[in-house]
């Protein structure tokens, strides 16, 4: 398990703390950071190497009637972002595109052949692809050998924010900010940020045109200044969902993703928060990240990533109805199978004895793929340690999902393990989240190689003082982690969340203040939720008498709840401070990290 240490006092208030700890500590930028501007937060989208070209292709495209293919990745990241290119096609009354996601369980990631080939079967002249293909190196070569039906030759744009490898795909043109000729100052967009410069600069290009009376956009209806902001609900939802890091220009798509969000004219999203009794006016980061991704993600996890498209796309108001109603089934029915799935592999770990080693490594050919994350995240919730879980696809590639707790790095260990065993056919991630794919006569080595490359990082063992272990290698997988102010119940309220407030949103790079609860007494140990899965406490300050609240949701099975919290007696707690809006009417708590 972790351990905690209270980090060391900066500046002269918790905002100042708080924004030290975070990097933050010359005034200019300690301005942008609190009080983000969208003009001054955002680069010039055509700093974007090949920009020029893509715009002049994408105009070229619909002046001459071209059909245009938008190829987008099946997650919360590669949807919205298909979503942006289709309003902005539909604010210029284009209609000559399609759409194509890709299969989760049967294609996988990336672009296919024989989805290209049915592509271009329909006559499609102009393939983008958003969040995917930096990787398509095969692929982009053999579309520029094709003809349409109509004998016509086929451009492939690739939009993506996932790294290029040495060897870049012989596109038409590539935005990517990670390119290394690339010159664009934000090199940690999504997919979905990428593909919005590419809409701002299609925007600004025809109201520059049309101011400047140029002929070619004379047919173009006007595009007011500032009306692709409107599509910042789609690009903040993906800049949330993504785990990008939430600093600089993903700041803003996040702060003012979340503005547009509360006011969308979406109407699937309407009835969406609708149907999930959410008031958007308040709503959050972990509003979407525990309600509205889930739910996009369960489309294609379960069922078609189209339906999710057309939720985020329609117009028609009993089409919304029934897609709201299709994903909430299919995100309770997503849900029944993970639990089912999590009490099976619980049980195999137990009669294994699996919960003993450092890592919890296991696998089962039968087990999908898809849903391997969700899983893997409970398995760590009760046994706090990496878990890496693995099943086969459609395709019968080995594939599988890791996860961990705070302070461990899974993409490290991964990479720990040498080339040379040929183990790996792919891996990626963040930090406490990663997948992989394995070569099919290697399975039977994963769980030795995945605990020889922790060992060889630093094996820390629960009780173990970090203050006591010496350089890097153990840092690197399990750091201590930082607390950043000792609590008393007494501070649960409006002051401290007025701060904590204006720091947020919260993600990747900007983790939500961190607390500690030292010698509360426990009052009262409550239950609640349809299946008893969640825990509400009430706390009570020994020293003024001072309560407050604090809940931890699926925290039925947690040992470390079981164990070491019992009516009337002392407690030590790790927490983040938060505010409900249940019926509209505040109410500040505390929400369960860690008991220790």
């Amino acid at each position: 398990m972790p351990t905690y240490k209270l980090r060391p006092l900066q500046g002269d208030s918790l905002l100042d703390h708080l924004l030290h700890s975070r990097g933050i500590t010359d005034p200019t930028e300690k301005t942008a950071f609190l009080s983000p501007n969208y003009d001054l937060g955002t680069h010039a989208p055509f700093l974007l190497k090949d920009m020029q070209k893509v715009v002049e292709r994408i105009l070229r495209a619909v002046a001459d009637g071209e059909k245009i293919c938008i190829y987008s990745d099946f997650d919360a990241d590669g949807i919205p972002g298909a979503v942006v290119l289709h309003d902005f096609f539909k604010k210029i009354s284009y209609t000559n595109t399609f759409h194509y996601i890709p299969d989760r369980h049967i294609e996988g990631f990336g672009i296919h052949r024989p989805a290209l080939e049915q592509i271009i079967a329909q006559g499609a002249t102009l393939i983008i692809s958003i969040d995917c293909g930096i990787a398509e190196i095969e692929n982009s070569a053999w579309i520029k050998t094709q003809k349409t039906p109509e004998g016509l030759g086929v451009d492939l744009i690739i939009t993506d924010h996932h790294t290029p490898g040495a060897v870049l795909p012989d596109a038409f043109a590539i935005i990517n900010p990670k390119q290394s000729d690339c010159q664009y100052p934000e090199k940690m967009l999504c997919g979905s940020g990428v593909i919005y410069k590419v809409v701002q600069a299609l925007s600004q290009t025809i109201r520059d045109g049309q101011k400047n009376s140029d002929e070619k956009f004379a047919n173009f209806p006007e595009i007011k200044e500032g009306w692709e902001k409107w599509l910042l609900d789609m690009v903040g939802l993906a800049t949330l969902s993504d785990m990008v890091p939430l600093r600089g220009e993903n700041r803003i798509f996040a702060y003012f993703g979340l503005m547009v969000l509360r006011k969308t004219p979406r109407l699937g999203l309407i009835k969406l928060f609708k149907s999930l009794k959410m008031n958007p006016a308040h709503m959050t980061e972990e509003d979407i990240a525990f309600m509205i991704t889930p739910r996009i993600n369960a489309a294609s996890r379960m069922a078609s990533p189209m339906d999710a498209f057309h939720l985020l796309a329609t117009t028609d108001d009993a089409e919304a109805d029934r897609l709201v109603e299709h994903l909430n089934n299919l995100n309770t029915e997503r849900k029944t199978r993970v639990a089912h799935l999590v009490k099976a592999i619980k049980k195999s770990i137990e009669e294994r004895g699996l919960q003993d080693k450092d890592i919890i490594v296991v696998g089962n050919p039968d087990w999908q793929p898809p849903v391997l994350g969700l899983v893997a995240t409970n398995i760590v919730r009760d046994y706090g340690k990496p878990v890496f879980l693995w099943g086969r696809g459609e395709d019968e590639t080995i594939k599988g999902s890791c996860r961990a707790p705070d302070g461990f790095d899974v993409v490290k260990i991964m990479r720990e393990v040498p080339e040379t065993d040929g183990l790996f056919l792919n891996l990626g991630g963040h930090v406490a989240a990663g997948g992989y794919s394995i070569a099919s006569d290697k399975i039977h080595t994963f769980e030795e190689k995945i605990l020889e490359a922790y060992k060889r990082l630093g094996e820390v063992s629960s009780n173990s003082d970090m203050s006591d272990v010496s350089g890097d290698p153990a840092e690197q997988i399990l750091g201590e982690i930082l607390v950043d102010k000792v609590l008393s119940a007494g501070e649960v309220g409006r002051n401290i969340w007025s701060v904590i407030e204006k720091v947020g949103p919260y993600g990747e790079s900007n983790p939500k203040p961190l607390f500690m609860m030292q010698g509360v007494m426990v009052l009262d140990i409550k239950f609640f939720g349809k299946t008893k899965e969640h825990v509400e406490l009430r706390l009570q300050d020994t020293l003024t008498g001072d309560e407050t609240k604090a809940i931890k949701f699926f925290a039925k099975e947690d040992k470390a709840i079981e164990e070491k919290l019992k009516i009337g007696e002392l407690a030590d707690l790790v927490v983040h401070m938060e505010k409900s809006m249940f019926k509209n009417y505040p109410e500040y708590r505390l929400r369960i990290v860690d008991v220790v």
